[in-house]
């Protein structure tokens, strides 16, 4: 899905104007990644977490790569049963005596 589907799928789901709902994705993924920028971490509860991160220097493939610092999306734990559901644990039953 790209952007234009996106805010389709979000106005025929909420009847709000296209226009507007083009606003608020362009304000949210703007101030998304200036507070990432800012070294600040955007938490969505059930969503996910959007946060920058270290990454060391390395050598790969005869380059040197430097130090810096990538952004990194974690993805809430509803977020991540919705893709991948936790198969429920086969095991004895409790007998009550």
């Amino acid at each position: 899905m790209n952007r234009v589907e996106l805010v389709n799928t979000i106005v025929k789901q909420t009847g709000v104007a296209k226009s507007d709902v083009e606003k608020t994705l362009k304000s949210f993924t703007e101030v998304t990644k200036a507070e990432v920028a800012a070294g600040n971490r955007v938490t969505l509860v059930g969503f996910g977490s959007f946060y920058p991160q270290d990454r060391k220097a390395t050598s790969a493939f005869g380059h040197k790569l430097p130090a810096t610092v990538v952004p990194k999306f974690k993805a809430g734990k509803a977020f991540k049963e919705m893709v991948a559901p936790v198969p429920k644990k086969k095991g004895r039953k409790s007998t009550k005596k």
